[in-house]
């Protein structure tokens, strides 16, 4: 559907969102992960009932990076004036078209991976506010950059591995970022002062 609305551009557009999309799946791992945290054995049970607890504020967060993925999609439309028109594709032309499209992408990808990195998990977790949550992910990411990017390049490569299996390897791919990053969760955020969520 993509391909007939707007060409190749938009079908990229399309896919690279899912590095929006994706922190929301991994929702229900944080949750798995306390539970394994608290020496429990999680069940599907109790894992959708916690899911279901902060609902509110991951409703919120959700419409959130759908409008990010809205713009960002827009903006990839917007990026194909600079893809050369004529048949004869100069080097130059090319290089600025994936060099303009690579930095608007770079930009809404670090602004949505600093909002949600630990903010989900903190609200799977705690009683806190979206807000709070995406302060304190946003000032924990600035505070351990390098760290952080590195963590970045993982994603976008265990990602990029995900297409490349045709989804197939989402399977083992999300639950494994989702346990990891509700361990960095913990190690890089102090929210003793925001009270346990029941479960």
């Amino acid at each position: 559907m993509a391909w007939k609305a707007g060409g190749w551009v938009l079908l990229i557009s399309a896919l690279s969102g899912f590095v929006f999309i994706a922190p929301l799946l991994a929702f229900g791992m944080y949750s798995v992960s306390r539970q394994l945290c608290l020496g429990n054995k999680p069940s599907l049970g109790w894992t959708l009932k916690a899911v279901s607890r902060p609902f509110t504020n991951s409703l919120i967060f959700t419409l959130v990076l759908l409008i990010v993925f809205l713009l960002w999609a827009r903006a990839g439309t917007m990026v194909h004036i600079f893809f050369p028109s004529d048949g004869q594709v100069k080097f130059e032309d090319l290089a600025l078209y994936l060099g303009v499209g690579s930095a608007v992408g770079s930009v809404f990808a670090s602004i949505c991976f600093a909002a949600s990195v630990f903010s989900l998990p903190f609200i799977a977790n705690r009683d806190a506010d979206v807000i709070t949550a995406v302060v304190s992910s946003v000032n924990a990411v600035l505070r351990n950059r390098w760290t952080m990017a590195f963590w970045a390049v993982l994603i976008v490569i265990f990602t990029a591995i995900g297409f490349a299996t045709a989804f197939l390897g989402f399977i083992v791919i999300i639950p494994l970022l989702g346990y990891a990053t509700w361990h960095g969760y913990r190690d890089a955020l102090d929210v003793s002062d925001w009270p346990v969520l029941p479960g």
